[in-house]
This record gives C-alpha cells, sequence and structure tokens, in this order.
C-alpha cells in the first residue's frame, strides 16, 4: 500500500493507469481480508519462500513483490532455493528493502529487468539485486539524496542487518541486502 502511495505522490510517473488500478485494487482486498479479521499469510515464489516466525497483518511475499513490479513494466527474476523463517518485523523490513531497490531500478536504471538471487545460511538471510542499466558513479552522489540510506540501509539496521550498493556509469547496480534469521 506504502507503494502505491508512493506512485501516486509521484503522479503514477512511468505506470500506466491500468497498472495503478490493478494495484489499487489488490490493495483494497489486501484491507477488506484485514477489516474482516483475515491475516495474510506469505507463500512459496518459485522455488524461494521467506516466511514469518509469528503471524502478523503487515508484509508482502516475493510472489505479490514480483507481481507488482511486473504490473508496472519491471520483470524481476528469482534465482536461489530454500524456506527461511524470519521473524515478522525482520521479513518487513527486509521485504520492503528489497521493494525499495526494485523501484529504484524500474525509476532510475533504464531497463526493464532485474534480478533477485537469494541465499540463507544460519545467521542471516542475503539478497542481491542487480541490473544491467545505466548504473551511476557512487562518489557524485549529493548528501541530499538521502532515499537509499534512509530506505534501505537504515530500515535493515533497525533490525540487525545491512546493505551494500555497488554501481558504476554503464553497468549497471548490484546490491546486497543482509537481514538476520
Amino acid at each position: 500500500m506504502l507503494a502505491t502511495l508512493t506512485l501516486l505522490a509521484h503522479s503514477g510517473v512511468g505506470v500506466s493507469e491500468q497498472a495503478m488500478r490493478e494495484q489499487a485494487a489488490e490493495d483494497a482486498r489486501l484491507l477488506r481480508h484485514l477489516r474482516l479479521g483475515a491475516t495474510p499469510q506469505p507463500q512459496q515464489s518459485g522455488d524461494y519462500s521467506l516466511t514469518r516466525e509469528e503471524e502478523s497483518p503487515l508484509g508482502q511475499t516475493l510472489e505479490s513483490v514480483k507481481q507488482r513490479f511486473g504490473r508496472m513494466g519491471l520483470e524481476v527474476s528469482w534465482h536461489g532455493t530454500g524456506q527461511v523463517l524470519l521473524p515478522s518485523n525482520v521479513l518487513d523490513a527486509f521485504l520492503l528493502a528489497l521493494g525499495e531497490c526494485l523501484e529504484n531500478v524500474r525509476r532510475h536504471a533504464g531497463v526493464g529487468e532485474a534480478h533477485v538471487t537469494i541465499v540463507h545460511d544460519n545467521e542471516m538471510v542475503r539478497a542481491m539485486v542487480t541490473d544491467s542499466g545505466v548504473g551511476f558513479d557512487l562518489t557524485h552522489v549529493s548528501a541530499e539524496r538521502l532515499g537509499f540510506k534512509e530506505s534501505v540501509v537504515n530500515r535493515l539496521r533497525e533490525v540487525g542487518g545491512d546493505a551494500k550498493l555497488f554501481s558504476a556509469p554503464g553497468s549497471g547496480t548490484t546490491v546486497v541486502l543482509e537481514a538476520p534469521r
């Protein structure tokens, strides 16, 4: 729902009117279910599934993230196999950070596809978000451009994780997200 509000705040730039309608309808369905007392449950996405250790009315599944960005014109390809159980607050932070990275690809990379590779060990779950877009010079990012730091890095650090950004002009961008299990 936050993504829909963000799109509306930016006048839906780069997103068709139909895609906005579909996303708003999906948000309305979720709100209706929540109002009626339902608790959304994460579902498997491809061969990878991130699930909560405790029930929570918040959050999105990997498949819903893929569908949302697909409607907005960004094809997301998932890589990795497995299932990871995460505390609710960690899963929410991880998926929100992942969604923000994909939104940055959609808005700035100049490509229609992003790849997300998810791996985990006993202590951490990691997602590597890559695109082959225009990239940028990290040394020339103004201090006023705090979007990535606030919406991705700080969100993950609040739950004990981190994020690292790699990019170069003409070479695309890679972001590595980490969250504790």
